[in-house]
């Protein structure tokens, strides 16, 4: 089985499992030991961030309102670095801690309308993106009852 096919197994387990769990707020979630070096690297050094992707990564292309885009996924040639974020004024950001090797983090506009979302997994010792849906409307998952990446048909 492939690491992409397992962690999406495995995450689709974890989310199903703890979908009931109450997300918290960038400010207030306790993130793993080590997340938040990671994630500081991830956005300083280019060939880190590269060494820390699971490539073809799954995911979304930016506002990706073609049918045939549930089965994306980036590759290294049309990656464009990630750099921190900064814009707190028109944005939201949260981080969901699934377990400690799972973190989400979601990125949406004040007025909820669109957003995007990184899954960041731990194999071994070392955090890894797995899954990033670029900048895309939101739509409301009532199963859910928050707002998720996903595009309307």
């Amino acid at each position: 089985m492939s690491k992409i096919k397992f962690f999406s197994i495995v995450l689709f387990a974890i989310i199903t499992v703890g979908g009931c769990k109450k997300s918290e707020s960038a400010a207030s979630v306790k993130l793993p030991p080590g997340f938040e070096d990671f994630y500081k690297k991830f956005h300083e050094d280019s060939i880190y961030q590269i060494d820390h992707i699971l490539f073809p990564l799954e995911g979304l292309p930016s506002i990706s309102d073609n049918p045939g885009t549930e089965d994306f996924h980036w590759d290294l040639q049309s990656w464009i670095m990630h750099r921190p974020f900064t814009d707190f004024k028109d944005y939201n950001r949260e981080f969901i801690v699934l377990d400690s090797t799972i973190v989400i983090e979601k990125i949406q506009l004040k007025n909820k309308e669109y957003g995007m979302e990184r899954r960041f997994a731990k194999s071994g010792n070392q955090w890894q993106l797995i899954y990033y849906a670029a900048m895309n409307k939101l739509i409301k998952n009532p199963a859910l009852q928050q707002d998720s990446v996903k595009t309307t048909e």
